[in-house]
């Protein structure tokens, strides 16, 4: 389990005790072809990184918050907890009941308690696979709307 630490005035990923470099860190979060980062209302985590000196490659994020609406309401969703509840199972909808505000504080301790690790485990899952689908949904849309305008898009006459 990998944990963000205060160390020397700036956050350094920790990897069971040993230390990732900063230089590293920055590489990672600046990569504009291996990866896409995804988040939600990820402007204070933006802000946490900044602090030291570290930002993630504006050309590749995506603010879950801000890319889409509930197809029901037309508005964006409130909280990750939403979105997962509704493309993955209702179980993530007590998602952010599970933490209070006296939990949120404990976010800066080293080391972090179990309760927290395993409420960003279960957090990293709901974002990776919320966006997993709903990505696989447009991308499957777009290719449908391609296949609606060829009527011979299944038909292969090469021989």
């Amino acid at each position: 389990m990998s944990r963000l630490r205060m160390k020397g005035g700036g956050l350094y990923l920790s990897f069971i005790g040993v230390d990732v470099e900063p230089k590293r860190l920055k590489d990672f979060l600046q990569e504009e072809k291996l990866y896409t980062f995804v988040g939600f209302s990820i402007g204070g985590d933006k802000q946490m990184l900044d602090k030291s000196s570290l930002e993630i490659n504006p050309n590749n994020f995506i603010d879950m918050q801000r890319k889409w609406k509930d197809p029901k309401t037309d508005k964006y969703y409130d909280s990750l907890a939403d979105v997962a509840g509704g493309v993955i199972h209702p179980f993530y909808n007590s998602m952010k009941k599970k933490m209070d505000g006296a939990d949120h504080k404990l976010w800066g301790t080293s080391p972090l308690l179990d309760k927290l690790i395993t409420y960003a485990g279960i957090d990293a899952y709901a974002m990776y696979k919320s966006w997993k689908t709903i990505d696989n949904i447009v991308t499957g849309w777009g290719i449908s709307k391609e296949e609606g305008a060829d009527p011979y898009y299944h038909y292969n006459f090469a021989g």
